[in-house]
């Protein structure tokens, strides 16, 4: 292929190298707001002179045309990044949607497939002709899709810039430079497309769209390095200042208003221009000397001369030069009218406050850092017996009997005291009623205007009442109500127990599984009056056969369960007997309707290899079932 590098290629190979090396910078900044697009401008401006400094360094009709096609891969999409960019740099990216995106990029790839289909439909390029065999430049003549996309591409940039205006209008000092230069950048193309469509004698066949893109790369060169552009992310004044609650004030060196912002305007009443140069002085009441705010005091309340009805709270700040000199400062005003109201009526709300505490049931008391009582209701006097001034002062100690539960309820107020919140059950004995009393209380730290906590603030209600009624409820709920005995939930809790002390203690133990034979049959013929007798009778001879330490329990139904700890290693046989022998004398007894059955096995619990109370009573279930299956073949083979 021949190949000759021409003044006018090497203006396309300096124009790509400039681009390229922009889009290198600003790769490194692509997380940034828009730095994505901008890379995709730069490298697509970077690929476009690449493709024409080939086209032009090229001989040969179809070997320029190539390259002609490849530089639209840059130049087709261009604008739409550029559009891009704009959008998200002018803080308009919720525009920039996978639809929308898509719906801008059909142009662009319609482009593409007709600049390297163009062979077949002539509708981009008509024909093709040299200016001159000496100056190897092609002029491409243009189809009728050419002024389609062209259309499309002056639509684009026309938007981009329209939106980069109206920012740099509203931008200021570091942004508005920022803006202005983008607004260079994306209008010094303009130049290079109108001469190449509109005047195409005054540089016939060169396409100087790419060349005039050195000056945009240059200016986005500048722009990424000297003014940081993307490190320093443009944010809009509006959402910064504007929308802040507190007024910000800016003076001069001189004290003047130089700029004010909304919150401030609606304070001082007015628009902006009727304050801008106006002396600090006169936003502020006649007795109130702006020099006696001081840049390193805290804020002040002042009054404003032009609306005396609000509080504020003045806070002042120097804005110093690059150099480190003050050139002047800044007043952020916050409205503090609503707290100065709800002081100036803290001492009537204290009062109701107080009327209402001592009208709760509750006893709500507060206590300083040494667990003193600050404070206490009418119901924490009338649970001590003492007035309320002679509580004042004194601590829990002088109340409580007992040295555990006063070391308890002390070290709960030192976690309050220390920013916890504490909720816990306490009960105590009043040294004065000789009461025991079960509180429920709540206790919070109380935190001053700063956030220090300076006491703690306890509610406590007297839970005495519902604490034995629980634990009756709980006593019942571990009974078998019909046999007297314990019921599942009983049996399961003192049992794992026992099996922890026998494997701790090294004792054996004996678990008997027991069911009642036949209770659908008496309950079916006789009724359920009866069937429950059985119960009951098949509990009493548990009972007789067991000691009162072992553990007796009705699992529910007909079943029966017992644990029995350090028995001998014959006891079961001993206890199978026993229980036999309280069987038969039992149905030996008068007016017996039904003769009592029960089928029994039993299990041992080995310390030295331990097992779950559950895998025992799976045991125990099973030696009993055997039983049962014995127990009916030999009723079977009875009656063959």
């Amino acid at each position: 292929m021949l190949f000759h590098i021409s003044s006018y290629s090497l203006v396309y190979l300096a124009a790509g190298a400039v681009t390229l090396f922009t889009a290198a910078l600003a790769w490194k900044r692509r997380s940034a707001s828009g730095g994505m697009w901008l890379f995709l401008v730069v490298l697509a401006a970077g690929e476009w002179s690449m493709a024409d400094f080939m086209d032009v360094s090229s001989f040969g009709l179809i070997v320029k045309t190539l390259w002609g096609k490849v530089s639209y891969l840059g130049s087709a999409p261009i604008a739409v990044f550029l559009l891009l960019f704009a959008l998200e740099f002018t803080h308009r990216g919720k525009w920039i949607t996978r639809r929308n995106v898509l719906l801008l990029m059909i142009i662009p790839v319609l482009s593409w497939v007709m600049a390297f289909t163009n062979d077949w439909h002539h509708l981009l390029w008509s024909s093709f002709s040299y200016v001159s065999v000496a100056a190897n430049v092609l002029i491409y003549h243009h189809g009728p899709y050419y002024w389609v996309m062209t259309i499309y591409i002056y639509a684009a940039i026309l938007a981009a810039t329209w939106f980069m205006i109206g920012y740099a209008l509203r931008s200021r000092e570091l942004y508005r430079i920022q803006s202005v230069g983008m607004i260079i950048a994306t209008l010094v193309p303009w130049i290079g497309e109108l001469i190449y469509d509109f005047s195409p004698n005054v540089l016939p066949g060169l396409d100087i769209s790419a060349i005039t893109l050195t000056f945009s790369g240059i200016i986005f060169t500048v722009s990424l390095t000297r003014w940081k552009l993307l490190d320093v992310i443009p944010v809009a004044r509006e959402t910064l200042v504007e929308q802040l609650q507190d007024g910000v004030i800016v003076l001069d060196a001189s004290d003047r208003i130089v700029d004010l912002n909304r919150a401030a305007r609606k304070l001082l009443g007015g628009e902006e221009r009727s304050w801008i140069g106006q002396p600090a002085s006169q936003l502020f009441l006649p007795d109130f000397d702006l020099s006696d705010l001081s840049i390193s005091d805290s804020p002040r309340e002042i009054i404003l001369t032009q609306n005396p009805s609000l509080y504020l709270e003045a806070r002042l700040t120097g804005l110093f030069h690059p150099s480190g000199e003050r050139g002047g400062k800044l007043i952020i005003l916050r409205d503090i009218t609503r707290r100065k109201h709800a002081e100036q009526g803290l001492a009537d709300s204290e009062q109701r406050l107080s009327t209402i505490l001592d009208n709760v049931s509750a006893s709500i008391y507060v206590f300083d850092t040494h667990s003193r009582y600050l404070y206490v209701n009418r119901q924490m006097c009338s649970d001590f017996g003492l007035p309320r001034d002679q509580i004042i002062g004194l601590t829990l100690s002088d109340f409580v009997v007992n040295d555990e539960s006063l070391a308890t309820i002390l070290a709960n107020d030192q976690r309050v005291l220390s920013g916890e919140t504490i909720r816990s059950e306490e009960t105590s004995s009043n040294r004065l009623t000789g009461k025991a009393t079960t509180y429920w209380t709540v206790k919070l730290p109380l935190r001053d205007a700063e956030g220090k906590i300076y006491a703690g603030c306890g509610i406590s209600t007297d839970i005495t009442e519902r604490k034995q009624a629980e634990e009756k409820l709980r006593e019942l709920s571990l009974v078998d109500e019909l046999t007297g005995l314990n019921n599942r939930r009983g049996f399961m809790l003192l049992a794992e127990q026992q099996l922890l002390t026998a494997e701790r203690m090294k004792q054996t133990a004996l678990l008997l599984y027991a069911d009642l034979d036949g209770l659908k049959r008496i309950n079916d013929s006789l009724g359920h009056p009866e069937g429950d007798r059985a119960l009951i009778d098949t509990a009493g001879l548990l009972k007789r056969t067991f000691r009162t330490s072992d553990i007796i329990a009705r699992l529910g139904g007909d079943e029966f369960v017992v644990l029995a700890i350090d028995t001998s290693d014959h006891a079961e046989e001993t206890i199978l007997q026993r229980l036999q022998d309280y069987l038969v004398n039992h149905n030996l007894q008068e007016n017996r309707a039904y003769q009592l059955s029960v089928s029994a096995g039993i299990t041992r619990f080995d310390p030295d290899q331990p097992c779950t109370l559950d895998e025992l009573l799976e045991r125990g279930d099973k030696a009993m079932y055997e039983q049962k299956q014995a127990k009916k073949r030999v009723f079977t083979n009875h009656m063959d």
